[in-house]
């Protein structure tokens, strides 16, 4: 009796040491540190302190370590963080230029394609900017960075309609200037506005969805055709005086008042800029376009965009095989269908994420999203990839054409000048 008791101690036992050692291992978490970006008092910070929180509920067994940081102290941060050796697993990160560059001089930045499907994505999302196409981020949105608004009322009451090519728009000039307006109210005072808006617009036109990738990776140069193109272009947009030298003092607030005044029948500016039109009945007589069809150009009804940063996976995560893991869930969450919905919602961005159904966007901000989901292809924007002294310089001398003192081709091969020594 002593022997069976004895024996059924020993099963008890080894029965509830087996059980606590099953409960430790189901409750057992995976460590993620996970560096946030957002102003939590802003649309941007509670959207994605919401997401953070969401994910935290959907995966108990992940323990997050979260920190979420906004503008300059986020980027000290960081720096401190790669400083130290304490690299973060996931991290909100831009996708190239300078504020990248602390990550690459740690090498932690690793091809985030890998652990998503790309195909899930805008295209343009998916263009890296790493030497070998790298994507060092997956971008959470897009945004239209040049587009072509057309008073519709005011063109009727010219005669005109909305013109859909170069030589429609030069054929206007005559009607619209002899009418004391300008053809195309346009910020060309503001010396972003000149690159952003207008040449690489004519980039993208001339030398396709990867020419500016592939001249912040030196696989083309400023003075290559599709970019000496361009840059011809704006140069006949000036002697045509589709834009004449007023525009070129015209400063930011100039622009979207001529607009909104009707002193102009068309806007050249970003998808943001739509959000100032707050009459209703200019709003719904607005049309919202692209720039018209340009001569000799190769890739028709493009417009640039831009990637937002987004997230990304550092090297060192992929170190321990469970928290590489739950890294990739957390890069999948942050980047998906549901997170881009929410951005949406809370925040008006546009889904680098190809959303199923239909999309519900902050009140105001729609427009952007129809405009951007009826072109075709999104070219990328330059001073996304580019930083420093050349886009200095290529706004300068952009400007400079459209007051004569400076021809296409020497304003191509300054702009390359200033790359090669950046």
């Amino acid at each position: 009796m002593k022997k069976v008791l004895a024996m059924l101690i020993i099963v008890i036992t080894a029965c509830s040491f087996i059980f606590a050692n099953g409960q430790q291992e189901k409750n057992e978490q995976v460590t993620l540190s996970f560096l946030n970006y957002g102003d939590v008092t802003t649309p941007e910070g509670q959207a994605s302190l919401q997401l953070q929180e969401e994910f935290e509920a959907q995966n108990p067994d992940i323990k997050l370590v979260a920190d979420i940081q906004f503008d300059e102290s986020y980027h000290q941060k960081l720096a401190a963080l790669l400083a130290s050796g304490e690299t973060p697993d996931v991290f909100y990160s831009w996708g190239s230029g300078n504020r990248l560059q602390p990550v690459l001089d740690a090498n932690e930045a690793i091809d985030q394609k890998q652990f998503i499907n790309p195909e899930n994505f805008a295209a343009n999302a998916m263009i890296g900017a790493g030497p070998a196409g790298e994507l060092y981020t997956v971008g959470i949105g897009v945004g239209i960075h040049s587009a072509f608004y057309a008073n519709t009322a005011l063109l009727d009451e010219l005669g005109l309609k909305p013109a859909t090519t170069y030589e429609e728009l030069v054929a206007q000039v005559s009607v619209i200037r002899d009418a004391g307006l300008e053809v195309i109210a346009y910020a060309g005072g503001t010396d972003w506005v000149q690159g952003t808006c207008l040449y690489s617009t004519l980039l993208g036109r001339y030398g396709g969805p990867e020419f500016v990738a592939d001249l912040y990776n030196n696989k083309a140069t400023f003075t290559d055709e599709p970019s000496l193109r361009a840059l011809e272009m704006i140069e006949r947009m000036y002697a045509d005086e589709v834009f004449n030298k007023n525009t070129v003092l015209a400063d930011y607030g100039t622009s979207l008042s001529q607009y909104l005044n009707s002193e102009a029948p068309y806007m050249l500016d970003g998808g943001w800029r739509g959000g100032g039109i707050e009459d209703p009945a200019l709003a719904d007589a607005t049309l919202w376009t692209v720039l018209p069809s340009m001569p000799g150009e190769k890739y028709a009804g493009t417009t640039n965009g831009g990637v937002t940063p987004g997230y990304a996976i550092t090297a060192s995560a992929t170190a321990d095989p469970a928290k590489l893991e739950a890294a990739k869930k957390l890069l999948i969450f942050m980047t998906g269908e549901h997170a881009n919905k929410i951005r949406a919602e809370i925040q008006g961005v546009i889904p680098s994420y190809k959303v199923s159904g239909e999309v519900t966007f902050l009140a105001g901000t729609a427009n952007q999203g129809v405009l951007a989901n009826s072109v075709e292809i999104i070219t990328n924007t330059l001073d996304n990839f580019v930083t420093g002294d050349p886009i200095t310089v290529s706004n300068t001398v952009i400007m400079e054409i459209g007051l004569g003192t400076k021809t296409a081709a020497e304003a191509a091969l300054e702009i390359q000048t200033a790359f090669e020594n950046n």
